[in-house]
């Protein structure tokens, strides 16, 4: 609803990509899912009002918006798609939430400092390649290791190109 009439909204692919002024989103509350390439590129993208509402970015979905500045990701987030948050050289999150399942490759790759100390939740299932590619963790916490999937000949590499001064691994591999 906007000032007294009501529009049928829904974000679309490609929607705002490469809006290079766009400095704030408020997304309705019926809005869950972030399309693919829906903001990628708005580089000055610093506020999502509504953004802990969402269960599903899409491949791209906030890609490159360098400024975008959250301190957590959504507590209902299921799934992260490729490329999510890459290039986000702002975002700092404390921990991922665990209802997500789904992080796909590169999904917070190319950001400069992501966590002081990432716990990795037993929920997620499935990881992509390179999920924390050239990303600055100090500690990064695996409570378990999933096996992970496997693609024609060669195994997904979630943890591989990251920067990490300290790598815990469970009890039992």
């Amino acid at each position: 609803e906007y000032q007294g009439k009501k529009y049928a909204v829904e974000l679309g692919k490609n929607a705002f990509s490469n809006c290079k002024q766009l400095t704030k989103v408020v997304l309705p509350a019926h809005v869950t899912i972030i399309p693919q390439n829906c903001f990628d590129g708005c580089e000055i993208l610093t506020e999502v009002s509504g953004f802990q509402r969402l269960v599903r970015i899409e491949d791209w979905g906030f890609g490159n918006c360098k400024k975008l500045a959250v301190d957590s990701l959504p507590g209902k987030l299921q799934q992260g798609g490729n490329y999510a948050f890459s290039g986000c050289s702002s975002l700092h999150i404390g921990h991922f939430p665990q209802s997500l399942s789904l992080i796909g490759s590169n999904a917070f790759a190319n950001i400069d400092s992501l966590a002081d100390v990432l716990v990795i939740p037993t929920s997620i299932n499935i990881f992509g390649n390179q999920v924390f590619k050239q990303i600055r963790i100090n500690t990064l916490v695996l409570p378990y290791l999933a096996k992970w999937a496997q693609f024609g000949n060669s195994y997904q590499t979630p943890f591989r190109e990251g920067i990490y001064h300290k790598v815990i691994l469970p009890d039992t591999l």
